[in-house]
């Protein structure tokens, strides 16, 4: 893992890259229509997302999807739980606190917001 990380200079300190693979016919078309109009594919991207984005939180708040993160997590850790009752080398169980820190990196890896982790590991009880 890299202590620093490179960061593109055009990115503000709130922005954060988002990378998406799509289709060479879409790709092309997507190169055509920005050369035409005069304006970058991350324009097109952006107002694309930010217009979803807007929709889809009316649907879906912030809260609410971190309640369902919280009990897919309970679920996962339910499952653990029964992983853990059959095995039997010491090596492959998981503890409550071990697979909290496991939680915590997998989600700061999904780049989740810490506020959303950190009431996530307060809420899961063993």
């Amino acid at each position: 893992m890299p202590i620093f990380k490179k960061r593109n200079k055009n990115l503000k300190e709130d922005e954060r890259l988002v990378g998406v693979m799509i289709s060479q016919q879409v790709c092309y078309y997507l190169n055509l229509y920005s050369i035409v109009n005069e304006f970058s594919k991350s324009l097109v991207l952006r107002n694309l997302i930010y217009t979803w984005y807007k929709e889809i939180k009316k649907e879906h708040p912030t809260d609410q999807l971190a309640t369902t993160l919280l009990e897919l997590v309970r679920k996962r850790w339910h499952i653990q739980k029964i992983i853990n009752q059959t095995q039997t080398e010491e090596g492959k169980k998981i503890s409550f606190n071990g697979f909290k820190r496991e939680l915590n990196m997998d989600l700061m890896n999904r780049g989740i917001d810490q506020a959303v982790i950190d009431r996530t590991i307060n809420l899961l009880k063993e």
